[in-house]
C-alpha cells in the first residue's frame, strides 16, 4: 500500500512514398517510441516520493529513388561528386526561365533521443503543502546526411539566350556541391531544481510561492 509502480510504451512507425515529376520514388520512414516508469512511494501519511525515468526516441530515414542502385551522375561522366552508394543519383538541374527542374531527394538518417531522470516530493507541514524535486536531462541529436552530394547546375541563358539551350549544350551558368562530414553526434544535459510552498495563511488568503533553478549545458560533439 505504500507503494505504487506504473509505466507506458508507445510506438508509431510510418512509411511515405514520395513520387517527383519525372516518378522518381523517395521513401520515408520514420519511428518515434517514448516509454516511461514510475514509482511513487508514501513513506509517511504526510510525505510521498515519485522516481521517473522516461526515454523517447525518434528516427528518420530518408532514402532516394536511385539510391544503392544507379550511379546515374557516374553514368553521365560528371566528375567530382560523392560516390556512396546512398548518394547516387542524378544531380540538381535548376533552370532560371521557368521550365521544371529536375532534383531527387538526398539521403539522411537521423536519430534523435532523450533520457530524462526526475524526482518530486510533497510534504505537508500543518498550513504548508510544499513541493520540491528535480531533473537531469540528456539529449541527443544524430545527424547522418550530406548537404548537396551529387551537385546543382544553374542555366540562366547567359550563353545562348535560353536557359534549356545552354543546358543542350552543357554550359551551366553556376556549379555547386557540398560534401563530406556527413556524421555530426551532437550531445547537450539539462539539469532543474525546484521548490513550491503552497501556505494556507487562513480562510480568506493562500500564498504560493516557489524558486526554480535551470541550467543548460553547452553542446559537444561526440566525436
Amino acid at each position: 500500500t505504500r507503494n505504487q509502480i506504473f509505466g507506458n510504451f508507445d510506438m508509431q512507425s510510418t512509411r511515405n512514398g514520395d513520387p517527383s515529376l519525372f516518378n522518381f520514388l523517395d521513401s520515408t520512414r520514420t519511428v518515434g517510441i517514448n516509454t516511461a516508469i514510475n514509482w511513487t512511494i508514501r513513506s509517511a501519511r504526510r510525505f510521498s516520493a515519485t522516481f521517473r525515468y522516461q526515454f523517447s526516441r525518434l528516427s528518420m530515414r530518408t532514402t532516394p529513388y536511385f539510391a544503392n542502385r544507379l550511379n546515374l551522375a557516374g553514368l553521365a561522366g560528371i566528375n567530382g561528386t560523392n560516390r556512396e552508394a546512398v548518394n547516387w543519383g542524378p544531380p540538381s538541374l535548376v533552370f532560371s526561365g521557368g521550365t521544371a527542374g529536375l532534383s531527387d531527394a538526398q539521403y539522411s538518417f537521423n536519430r534523435n533521443q532523450t533520457n530524462t531522470i526526475s524526482f518530486s516530493s510533497f510534504l505537508n507541514r500543518g498550513q504548508h503543502n510544499i513541493t520540491f524535486g528535480g531533473d537531469v536531462r540528456r539529449q541527443q541529436v544524430n545527424i547522418l546526411s550530406q548537404q548537396d552530394p551529387r551537385g546543382t547546375f544553374t542555366f540562366t541563358g547567359t550563353a545562348t539566350g535560353s536557359d534549356l539551350a545552354d543546358f543542350l549544350l552543357g554550359t551551366p551558368d553556376t556549379a555547386s556541391i557540398a560534401f563530406g562530414n556527413a556524421d555530426k553526434y551532437f550531445r547537450q544535459t539539462f539539469y532543474d531544481t525546484f521548490i513550491t510552498d503552497d501556505w494556507k495563511v487562513n480562510d480568506a488568503l493562500t500564498v504560493n510561492a516557489g524558486a526554480r533553478w535551470e541550467y543548460e549545458a553547452p553542446i559537444s560533439e561526440l566525436y
